[in-house]
C-alpha cells in the first residue's frame, strides 16, 4: 500500500494507491479517495511523520496536526499559530519546521505531543521563503524573491537520560546572568561533563566542558544574548536537557 497525500483549498485529501499487484501496476491504477477533513484557510503544504500529518495554511496562518492512523477518517488533533503566510512544512524527529513566505522566517515547533505543538523559536530567512527540507542536523530553505538557498543548523538529540537522572540534575539560578551552576549526582562527580547551549531553534551557541570539581560546577555565560535556551549535559548515562533562561 502507498499513501498519496494531497492538500488544496481547505481540504486535506487522503488517497490510497494499491501497488502490491503487478497487474495493478501494469494498468496504472488511479488513486482512490479514502477520506476528507477540513483544514484551515488555503493549505499549501503537508508533511507526514508516523501516523500524524502536518498541514500549513497560508491565509489561516496556522500549522495543524491530524491523526491519520485511519486514512479513512483523519482527525484534527491541534492547531497552532505561525508567522505570516506559512508556505512549506517539514518534519524531523519531534520537530516541525515551517517557512513563512510573508514573514520571511523559519520557525521550529516541538511536536513530541501532536495534540499540543509548541513554538521553539523563529529565525529570519531571505525574502519569500517557499520551501524547507531537513536532513540530519541541517535545514535547507529556498527563497523565491532572494533567489537563494540557505542552510540552518538544527539539532536532534539521542541517548536521552532516564527521568530519574533528569530529576537529579539541577541548574541554578534560573533565570541566570553571567554564569550558572550545575549540580550533578555524586556518582557523576568524578568525570568531566561536556555541555552544549542551544537556542530554541536548536542552533548551538556555546560548547564547554564542566571540569571535575565535585557535584556543583559552574558554566560561564558571558557574551550569550538574553533568551530561552536548552542546556544539554552529555553524561555517561545519557543526555540531560534543561531549559535555561538567560537575562
Amino acid at each position: 500500500m502507498k499513501h498519496i497525500d494531497l492538500s488544496w483549498y481547505g481540504l486535506l485529501l487522503l488517497a490510497l494507491l494499491t501497488t502490491t499487484s503487478p497487474t495493478a501496476r501494469a494498468q496504472n491504477m488511479p488513486p482512490v479517495l479514502l477520506g476528507t477533513v477540513t483544514t484551515g484557510n488555503r493549505p499549501a503544504s503537508i508533511a507526514v511523520s508516523g501516523t500524524t500529518a502536518y498541514v500549513v495554511n497560508t491565509i489561516g496562518n496556522s500549522l495543524q496536526a491530524f491523526n491519520v492512523a485511519n486514512p479513512r477518517a483523519p482527525v484534527l488533533l491541534a492547531t497552532v499559530a505561525t508567522d505570516s503566510y506559512p508556505y512549506s512544512v517539514a518534519v524531523s524527529g519531534t520537530t516541525a519546521y515551517v517557512v513563512n513566505a510573508a514573514g520571511n522566517s523559519l520557525q521550529a515547533f516541538n511536536v513530541a505531543n501532536p495534540r499540543a505543538p509548541a513554538l521553539l523559536g523563529t529565525v529570519a530567512t531571505g525574502s519569500t521563503p517557499v520551501s524547507v527540507a531537513v536532513s540530519g542536523t541541517t535545514a535547507y530553505v529556498v527563497n523565491y524573491n532572494s533567489n537563494s538557498l540557505q542552510t540552518f543548523t538544527v539539532v536532534t538529540t539521542t541517548a536521552t537520560a532516564s527521568a530519574a537522572l533528569w530529576q537529579q540534575v539541577a541548574v541554578f539560578p534560573n533565570p541566570a546572568s553571567g554564569s550558572v551552576s550545575v549540580s550533578l549526582p555524586a556518582r557523576l562527580s568524578g568525570t568531566a561533563t561536556p555541555v552544549v547551549l542551544m537556542n530554541m531553534l536548536g542552533q548551538k551557541v556555546r560548547r564547554a566542558t564542566l571540569p571535575v570539581t565535585g557535584e556543583v560546577r559552574t558554566l560561564v555565560l558571558a557574551g550569550v544574548a538574553p533568551g530561552v535556551y536548552t542546556l544539554q549535559l552529555q553524561t555517561s548515562e545519557g543526555n540531560v536537557n534543561k531549559v535555561l533562561v538567560i537575562n
